[in-house]
């Protein structure tokens, strides 16, 4: 009898031995991810993760290997080594990791153990211990994880079918009907999801309060690394709410750790008023946002709390106006489908109202935010007091647990709820715009469960008025948390013993490292948004950036008056292409000569043309390398004369795209974001089959699709905010691909 198998994909299962185990996870397939993934500063990091895929049973569910069809033909040990079998062989056939170890023992011990041990030589596309797997497409591990991932984005409408959603299951928490269900990354973001309790925050206070030794880094939410894993790599963060990098990721097709073990952090930012909702895949979305997530998670939700089923006690003809007058379905696009004059408001809209709904009641049934505060509607007015009003109708009441708001005083209680007047709290008629207004007021009001013993210890601010209190370093930290907002203008906050806050040189204000760099202007003057590589106090750079076309050493000053000298002047016989500058990315040559004939965008040009996009046909073309550095523009957005951009606005590396036929220098993350910029509108061009609403430049580098577009490419790499500040010494040429 002869061993043989087809050719195929192979698929070794590893702990094949646990299926009779029905708590542990078994039967695993090994993923490994070296895809290089980019980040939002440009850069590129090449991964290597071992991701484990497997079967994790329901609890109590146990597999009878006696009622599974083994899907190829039984072999013993015995039988295999009469035939020569090696285990590498067994390996190739598909076999599990831990059977192809027993026969190597075997092999190695053949008169002692396993003899009789046998091995299921599958059918291809079979696999397993008893053949029992197999997957719908003929492709390898690493295409059928990519093709996962990215059927869950190419049908966000079916995400619930495609993949049952992904819930945390170690807590007794209800947050509304199925399938609404907690996120892991829902557990200790500050806010309260569960509606039957906090259990999702009760113990979190422990955390909160925790303090790291000198050599540590505390994350936001008081987690503890070493601090030399502090901004050490911008593509992989150590802290699960990646407070140690600055990055961003396009993780709705990233199956690597910075992304599946990535949490949101806090749950709400006043200072945005983002009121936080976990994606389940690493990036979250801003609930009111116009944004859904990449697998429909949140218009999934919204439309399972608003739907008609979930809300009982409402008439047909109540729940088609309720959802128009709030504009649910502009906002989300949930595709709920009502007739009624509520679409447009006014007063037929809020005659309807009154005479098609309850005298009081809750939209939606469940809770709207923080999983205990509802909305209560009245019609309490009379029939021409509503015919009167064209205003939109809003709540009547707002209703919380006060257990959890003891700071907020009540005047009714409906339904065991303690309740105030709605117009207290928003203005707003639309369900979004109330959610934020709700959000600013709740956040500060909730309890953190910090007691007042803790308050009476170093390290915590007591809030003015309140009897409330936050840990020092929740000062100044971007998120309100006193009732007053004395935290985020507090005078203590430059006694906080932490050496990464920043120091407002024009305040007596101390920011905490969230603030620096984070795209608004904290300090009176904004000197924390100004960036290392712009400052005008930098007293020493790296030799390799000496005279290479960019300016270090007083930027601000050269700004003011062009003859101030700096690192960039006397520097005509200096080489501007050298084993510093060669192929990185960077014109450092006016004419481009560091940068000829690199890999950095592939094109059909010849080794002494650039790759441009041409002006009369706005596609791709190669332009002449004696074209460049001219001083007279040959391309679209200025790429054959960098330094122009450059030298016009020193202090902006990101406004790099010369407007057609102008003088203007414009910001490459505002393309395709805002209305056209450029005077003749050609920055806006090639945005007519694409509109994207964080910008081109910024959704290139998180959505791995528009890679196929090298227009973009090449526009976005005009930007500079990305080039490195420190280049150390080498011997060799180095490239960037």
């Amino acid at each position: 009898m002869m061993l043989t198998t087809s050719n195929g994909h192979q698929f070794n299962a590893y702990f094949t031995d646990r299926w009779h185990e029905p708590t542990l996870m078994h039967d695993c397939l090994y993923y490994n991810s070296t895809d290089d993934f980019p980040d939002y500063e440009g850069g590129w990091h090449g991964l290597s993760q071992i991701i484990q895929y497997c079967i994790r049973p329901e609890p109590f569910e146990v597999v009878n290997s006696a009622l599974l069809n083994v899907h190829g033909t039984v072999h013993t040990f015995n039988e295999l080594r009469q035939q020569q079998v090696t285990s590498q062989q067994l390996c190739e056939w598909s076999a599990p990791v831990d059977l192809a170890e027993d026969y190597q023992v075997y092999l190695d011990n053949p008169n002692e153990l396993f003899p009789n041990q046998t091995f299921n030589n599958c059918t291809r596309p079979w696999f397993g211990q008893f053949c029992q797997f197999r997957f719908d497409e003929d492709k390898s591990l690493s295409d059928i994880v990519k093709m996962s991932l990215a059927s869950k984005s190419q049908h966000s409408e079916n995400a619930f079918e495609i993949t049952n959603l992904t819930c945390y299951m170690h807590l007794n928490c209800r947050t509304g009907p199925e399938p609404r269900c907690l996120d892991w990354r829902d557990v200790c973001d500050g806010k309260i999801d569960c509606m039957n309790g906090n259990d999702d925050e009760r113990y979190c206070v422990e955390l909160e309060i925790s303090i790291c030794g000198k050599d540590e880094f505390q994350f936001h939410n008081g987690q503890c690394i070493p601090m030399e894993f502090y901004r050490n790599d911008r593509a992989n963060p150590d802290c699960l709410d990646g407070s140690d990098e600055k990055g961003s990721f396009a993780c709705s097709e990233d199956p690597t750790m910075r992304c599946e073990d990535r949490s949101s952090g806090l749950g709400f930012t006043p200072e945005l008023q983002y009121i936080t909702f976990n994606c389940g895949d690493g990036n979250p979305v801003d609930i009111g946002d116009s944004r859904d997530c990449e697998k429909g998670r949140l218009s999934l939700f919204t439309k399972t709390i608003f739907s008609k089923i979930n809300n009982p006690f409402l008439t047909i003809e109540c729940w088609s106006a309720m959802i128009d007058s709030l504009e649910i379905k502009k906002h989300m696009n949930i595709g709920i489908q009502t007739n009624s004059p509520c679409q447009k408001s006014g007063s037929r809209c809020n005659a309807f109202i009154s005479a098609h709904c309850p005298t009081l009641f809750a939209f939606p049934f469940f809770p709207t935010l923080f999983g205990h505060i509802y909305l209560y509607y009245s019609q309490n007015q009379s029939i021409d007091e509503v015919l009167a009003s064209r205003n939109p109708i809003k709540p009547h009441y707002v209703c919380y647990n006060e257990q959890l708001c003891p700071f907020l005083t009540w005047t009714i209680r409906i339904n065991g709820s303690t309740c105030r007047l709605f117009n207290g709290f928003s203005q707003k008629s639309d369900w979004f715009g109330m959610l934020k207004d709700l959000a600013s007021i709740f956040w500060t009001y909730t309890t953190n469960n910090i007691s007042e013993q803790h308050c009476k210890n170093d390290g915590f601010y007591q809030c003015k008025n309140s009897t409330k209190c936050i840990l020092n370093r929740r000062l100044t930290d971007g998120f309100v948390d006193c009732i007053d907002g004395s935290d985020e203008s507090s005078n203590y906050s430059c006694t906080v013993n932490d050496d990464l806050r920043f120091s407002c040189s024009s305040e007596n204000k101390c920011l905490s490292h969230l603030l620096w760099l984070d795209g608004y202007k904290d300090c009176y003057h904004g000197e924390d948004e100004i960036s290392p590589e712009t400052s005008s106090n930098t007293e020493s750079i790296s030799f390799g950036t000496l005279c290479d076309g960019f300016i270090e050493i007083n930027l601000n000053q050269y700004i003011v008056n062009t003859s101030v000298e700096t690192d960039e002047t006397n520097c005509d016989h200096w080489p501007c292409s050298n084993i510093y500058t060669r192929c990185d990315g960077f014109w450092n040559c006016k004419n481009g000569a560091d940068e000829l004939n690199c890999t950095n965008l592939s094109s059909k040009c010849l080794p002494n043309e650039f790759v441009c996009v041409l002006p009369e046909s706005f596609s791709l073309g190669c332009l002449p390398a004696i074209r460049a550095g001219d001083e007279h523009v040959d391309s679209f957005g200025g790429s054959d004369e960098r330094f122009y951009c450059r030298n016009k606005v020193a202090d902006d590396p990101d406004k790099r795209y010369r407007c057609s036929n102008s003088t203007k220098c414009i910001d490459i993350f505002g393309m395709c974001r805002f209305k056209e910029m450029c005077p003749f509108g050609d920055d806006d061009r090639f945005c007519e089959s694409s509109r994207f609403d964080d910008g081109l430049c910024f959704e290139y580098t998180n959505y791995p699709e528009l890679e196929h577009y090298p227009n973009y490419k090449l526009f976005c790499a005009l930007g500079e905010a990305s080039k490195p500040s420190v280049v150390h010494f080498a011997l060799t040429r180095r490239n960037r691909n």
